[in-house]
């Protein structure tokens, strides 16, 4: 979490730095690689670059196999479809053709990166990160809080963007602030919106999870073999393995 905080931040305060340097600056979706080619010794600015391509290529990668791994994976079983191994390398491979097809479609239609960067982490933050953190650190946690949160979250963000972008949340509406700009209007109620929703979604998984107990106890969490993974926070975060790996091995534990 500090290193993702850590080089988090870099891109924002380049960001800032490049807003003084440069205020009149029409291109800001190219602000990182502008900052790179105008300040950066041309050999800094290749490896720059290579490392800005490396990233982006290995989280597309990522991302675009994890849509399709969700489908062969979670959807097709709730459907009763079962895949044999050949099957299942068939349809991840539709489905990450699929995945970069709709990905190509949203970025091209994105006035500005910013704006898809608002929809991805709102997405992350109404649905997806309470019935996560939960399942993955409260042991009551389960399928019916966790579904509970995700389309509460969802629902509430849905209805928060409405009540923001019109009447407003707390103060004036979006639309009054902007000045009668809709699309400054909806993307400032799209951000203001995924706060509400955020405690929607970790009020419902902790509520529904609490009086479903009964009638869907929790389960634990497994890897792709059935084993029971260990969530100790300490061990997750690395903490226990680096404990482990300096302590002074015992008398029985040298090899011969």
């Amino acid at each position: 979490g500090a290193l993702y905080l850590f080089f988090g931040i870099m891109s924002p305060l380049i960001g800032i730095m490049m807003f003084n340097l440069a205020p009149g600056l029409e291109n800001t979706d190219g602000v990182l690689v502008k900052a790179a080619l105008d300040y950066m010794p041309p050999i800094l600015t290749a490896i720059f670059m290579a490392a800005l391509a490396s990233a982006l290529m290995s989280t597309a990668d990522s991302s675009l196999l994890a849509g399709a791994s969700v489908v062969t994976q979670n959807l097709f079983p709730i459907f009763g479809k079962k895949l044999d191994p050949v099957e299942e390398v068939k349809w991840t491979r539709i489905m990450v053709a699929v995945s970069g097809a709709v990905g190509i479609v949203i970025a091209v239609s994105a006035a500005v990166i910013y704006e898809l960067g608002v929809i991805a982490w709102s997405l992350l933050l109404v649905g997806l990160f309470s019935p996560f953190a939960l399942g993955m650190y409260w042991k009551k946690t389960n399928q019916w809080g966790a579904v509970a949160g995700y389309l509460g979250g969802f629902i509430a963000w849905g209805l928060g963007i409405v009540v923001a972008y019109n009447f407003g949340l707390g103060g004036d509406s979006t639309m009054v602030v902007c000045a009668g700009d809709t699309d400054c209007a909806f993307w400032d109620a799209t951000y203001i919106a995924s706060f509400p929703a955020f405690f929607t979604s970790l009020i419902l998984t902790v509520v529904v999870s609490l009086l479903t107990q009964k009638k869907d106890a929790p389960k634990p969490i497994t890897d792709i073999d059935g084993k029971v993974i260990d969530i100790n926070p300490f061990h997750n975060l690395g903490i226990s393995p680096i404990k482990d790996a300096l302590r002074k091995l015992r008398p029985e534990e040298y090899k011969e």
